[in-house]
C-alpha cells in the first residue's frame, strides 16, 4: 500500500510539473513573439520618420525654388522713356490730362476796364482783344483799348494853390501782346463743382494816344485847357491775365495791365486870364508816363 501510494504521488507530481513547464515555455515564447513584433514596429516607425524628413526637405527645397522664381525682376524703362517722353520726339506729347485746351484756337475777349493811376482824372475804358494760341503755352493777341478820362477835384485844388497840372490825358491804346501760360489747374468750388483756370503773363508793344494837359493861372484866376490835338507815342508794358472756364467755349477773364510811354510835358504861364488873353504854353520836357488798368470781362473760344 505504501508503495502504491508513493507511486501515485510521483505520478501526480510529474503530471503537475508537465503542464507547468509547458505553460512556462508557452509564456516565454509569446513574450519573445511580442518583443519581436515591438521591434519590428519600432523599425517601421523609424523608417517612416526618415521618409517624412526627406519629404520635408524636398518640399522646403521646392518652396525655396518657388520663392526665388517669384522675386520681381527690375525692368529697364529707358526705352519707354525715350519712346514716349523724350522732348525731341515729335510723335508723342504729354497732354497732362487737360480737360480744356487752347491749342490752335482763336479767342475773342471783351473787357470793361478801370484806369487806376490817373492823377488828375477818373478813367474808364473797354478792351477788345482777338488772340490765337499756337499751343497751350504760347499765344499772340491783338488789342485795342478805348479810354475815357474825366477830370477830378484834385485838378481844381491844384489851380487853387497856384500850381500846374501838366500830366497827359490818355485816350486809347492799340498793340500786340505775346502771351505765355505756365499755369493750368483746377480747384473745388464750395465742394460742389470743379473749376478749371489758367494764368498767363504777357509782354506788349504798341502805340498810346494821349492829350498833353496843362493848368495855367494862379488862385481863382486859373483856367484849365486841354490841348485839342491828340498825340501818339510808342508804348511797351506787361500784363497778368487770369481766366476761369465756365465751359469749353466761355471763360471769365481778369487782367492787370501796365504800360509805359513817352509824353511831352507843357507848362502854361500867366497869372491873369481873361476872355481875350490866354496864357502862353511852353514845352518843358519829355518824360516817361505809365497807365495801369484793371479789367474784368468774358472770353469766347472759337
Amino acid at each position: 500500500m505504501k508503495g502504491f501510494k508513493s507511486t501515485i504521488w510521483i505520478l501526480t507530481a510529474v503530471t503537475l510539473m508537465g503542464p507547468t513547464g509547458a505553460f512556462a515555455q508557452e509564456g516565454s515564447g509569446s513574450e519573445k513573439k511580442v518583443e519581436t513584433k515591438k521591434v519590428v514596429k519600432k523599425k517601421k516607425v523609424v523608417k517612416k520618420s526618415a521618409n517624412s524628413s526627406t519629404e520635408n526637405k524636398n518640399s522646403k527645397a521646392k518652396s525655396q525654388a518657388g520663392r526665388k522664381k517669384a522675386v520681381p525682376q527690375k525692368v529697364d524703362v529707358k526705352n519707354l522713356e525715350k519712346k514716349y517722353w523724350a522732348p525731341k520726339d515729335g510723335k508723342f506729347t504729354v497732354v497732362q490730362n487737360r480737360t480744356y485746351t487752347k491749342t490752335k484756337k482763336l479767342h475773342l475777349s471783351i473787357l470793361p476796364s478801370l484806369m487806376l493811376n490817373e492823377e488828375y482824372g477818373q478813367g474808364f475804358g473797354v478792351v477788345g482783344a482777338l488772340g490765337y494760341y499756337f499751343n497751350d503755352r504760347w499765344g499772340l493777341e491783338a488789342e485795342y483799348q478805348f479810354i475815357d478820362i474825366e477830370d477830378n477835384e484834385l485838378q481844381d485844388e491844384v489851380v487853387g494853390l497856384g500850381g500846374f497840372a501838366n500830366s497827359s490825358r490818355t485816350t486809347g491804346y492799340y498793340g500786340l501782346t505775346g502771351k505765355f501760360m505756365p499755369l493750368y489747374a483746377k480747384m473745388s468750388w464750395l465742394g460742389s463743382r470743379i473749376v478749371y483756370f489758367d494764368l498767363s503773363f504777357g509782354v506788349s508793344l504798341g502805340v498810346m494816344n494821349y492829350q498833353p494837359r496843362r493848368i495855367a493861372g494862379l488862385g481863382t484866376d486859373g483856367v484849365t485847357e486841354d490841348l485839342g490835338d491828340e498825340q501818339t507815342s510808342f508804348a511797351y508794358g506787361f500784363e497778368v491775365s487770369q481766366s476761369f472756364y465756365l465751359s469749353k467755349k466761355l471763360l471769365i477773364r481778369v487782367d492787370y495791365k501796365q504800360r509805359f510811354f513817352n509824353e511831352e510835358v507843357f507848362i502854361g504861364t500867366g497869372t491873369g486870364v481873361s476872355d481875350t488873353d490866354s496864357p502862353s504854353i511852353t514845352k518843358e520836357e519829355d518824360r516817361i508816363q505809365d497807365t495801369i488798368s484793371l479789367s474784368l470781362g468774358l472770353t469766347y473760344i472759337f
